[in-house]
């Protein structure tokens, strides 16, 4: 019996439904496959069993990374290790653009210390200062210094060119330039670019003799970031007189570490220095030392991210947490350490730096505790780190940078 015509329709409307279900449920599953979590760009630089996420991009956006993976930032950088939450925690290895890698544990996305920093050989090629120049004139003109607390010289003062000179004469070219502290009888070398004489005066003076070196630094506690870690990890490389000074000295650093990170409490979030396997405030385990001085090296990890003042106003309270726990050691600060010129970027640059350092100083005069600016030992005459003294083009020093300090802490004695 033929079918009739309203009968031929239902049949042709059903079929064509059955396709494109069937359609839907294909394309569910090639979804559900392309959801899942990025695998390694054809295995290029992946470890086994690690996944690759690009930095805010495609699934890693979405949704939270958890595991092992290969992380790329836009600005070069590459994190190989564990994550939680999308944020690095674990054991991993961390490569700056600049060369620099990282191998050990991280908390709250930051590297925690227990693990080692290896500098490269070479240093990279820097990029050309026009791509990212100073900003001296508009730091200037949009942020002044007080007047009151700030004085400009009557005359122009000296300026000190320490550091186009061979490291074996610096000292003796600092002694040579040096002028007289008003009423005191004691002499410190000319002001670098940006610093009144008076303000100067400030500084912790020269000294015609040095310390015996050993015993001296064995009585110092150097606390600070990647760049006080280097005293640690060239340890027995950095002499004086042809001995390691500094065989029994504290070091309490950790890379990428601030005065924000220092006033923070410890949790699973913060980043401090391990002390018995532990996340500890630096003022806690500086209590527990028998160093007399503690020589404070941070900045270069805040300047970048707010304004000079708060960075001041953040070091006051660490300085009167420390002293707080250890009413018995002299609290030091050590000025903040200069970036290679052509490194330097809009927010943290050597006109920034050089405004900080001069604040930290008359910070120093307000507390009444030494100020020690090592950086005179490593900067030229405009503020910038002396390029063969940077082991990655940036701030990171070499040996021969460490020597150097040394040397100028020795003719700095503490009282």
């Amino acid at each position: 019996m033929p079918q009739k015509p309203e009968t031929k329709r239902i049949y042709f409307y059903l079929s064509h439904i059955g396709k494109i279900c069937a359609a839907l449920v294909v394309l569910a599953l090639v979804f559900a496959m392309r959801v899942r979590a990025p695998q390694a760009d054809d295995g290029e630089d992946a470890e086994p069993g690690t996944a690759t996420a690009q930095e805010e991009t495609g699934p890693s956006a979405k949704q939270l990374l958890n595991g092992r993976y290969k992380q790329v930032y836009y600005n070069g950088d590459i994190y190989i290790g564990d994550f939680v939450d999308s944020v690095r925690s674990g054991h991993g290895t961390y490569t700056w653009a600049n060369g620099i890698v990282y191998t050990g544990e991280f908390s709250a996305g930051e590297p925690t210390g227990s693990g080692s920093y290896v500098y490269p050989t070479e240093a990279p090629t820097p990029p050309p200062a026009a791509t990212d120049p100073p900003t001296m004139a508009t730091e200037a003109a949009a942020d002044p210094p007080p007047a009151a607390t700030e004085p400009p010289a009557t005359d122009p003062p000296p300026t000190a060119y320490l550091a186009e000179t061979p490291k074996s004469g610096f000292m003796q070219l600092m002694f040579e330039q040096a002028v007289e502290i008003p009423g005191s009888g004691k002499k410190i070398e000319p002001p670098p670019a940006g610093r009144s004489l008076e303000t100067q005066y400030g500084a912790l003076p020269l000294s015609g003799a040095a310390p015996e070196p050993y015993g001296y630094f064995r009585d110092i506690i150097f606390l600070g970031d990647s760049v006080t870690l280097g005293f640690d990890l060239f340890r027995g490389k950095i002499t004086f007189g042809g001995q390691d000074v500094l065989r029994d000295t504290d070091v309490i650093a950790v890379g990428s570490y601030g005065i924000n990170n220092a006033l923070r409490d410890v949790s699973a979030n913060s980043v401090h220095p391990l002390w018995g396997g532990k996340q500890t405030r630096p003022e806690d385990i500086i209590a527990q030392k028998q160093a007399r001085y503690v020589l404070i090296c941070l900045g270069l990890n805040d300047l970048g991210l707010g304004p000079v003042e708060d960075y001041v106003r953040s070091y006051s309270e660490f300085i009167r947490r420390i002293q707080e726990k250890s009413p018995e050691k002299t609290v030091v600060i050590m000025s903040v350490t200069p970036l290679v010129y052509a490194a330097q970027k809009t927010r943290l640059n050597n006109d920034t730096i050089a405004k900080a350092n001069n604040a930290l100083l008359l910070l120093a005069m307000e507390h009444s505790i030494p100020f020690i600016d090592y950086g005179a030992a490593i900067r030229d005459s405009q503020n910038n780190l002396y390029d063969e003294f940077s082991s990655d083009a940036y701030c990171h020093l070499t040996i021969s940078a460490y020597n150097r300090i040394v040397e100028y802490l020795l003719y700095h004695p503490l009282p």
